[in-house]
């Protein structure tokens, strides 16, 4: 799971990839935290029984959506989210993918 994880975080931050070869510790930490809770809520999303598609619009639009910056990150991850089976929904996958963004290099 944990490559996965590794390649989904990587597949989030193409997006802004000039911008990730020039951030600092700190923005890097704050946009791995961003991207961990649009995980964290995709997982919410789909135990509440939403589809793919209202989950991306709720994290994309209106007043619970993610910062601009972060929005392209938003589907893949979403994505992701909707082919794990069930029992890999656990509350540790968002420390777990926030542990693969800080480390992730690319």
């Amino acid at each position: 799971m944990l490559r996965f994880v590794t390649l989904c975080c990587g597949l989030a931050l193409t997006g802004g990839a000039a911008l990730a070869q020039t951030e600092t510790e700190a923005e890097k930490a704050d946009r791995c935290a961003a991207l961990a809770d649009v995980v964290e809520r995709s997982v919410t999303a789909r135990q509440l029984g939403q589809n793919a598609s209202q989950a991306k619009r709720g994290l994309t639009s209106g007043e619970g959506a993610v910062a601009a910056k972060y929005a392209p990150g938003v589907p893949p991850l979403v994505d992701w989210i909707y082919t794990l089976p069930e029992e890999q929904l656990s509350p540790g996958l968002q420390a777990a993918f926030e542990k693969q963004c800080l480390d992730y290099s690319g």
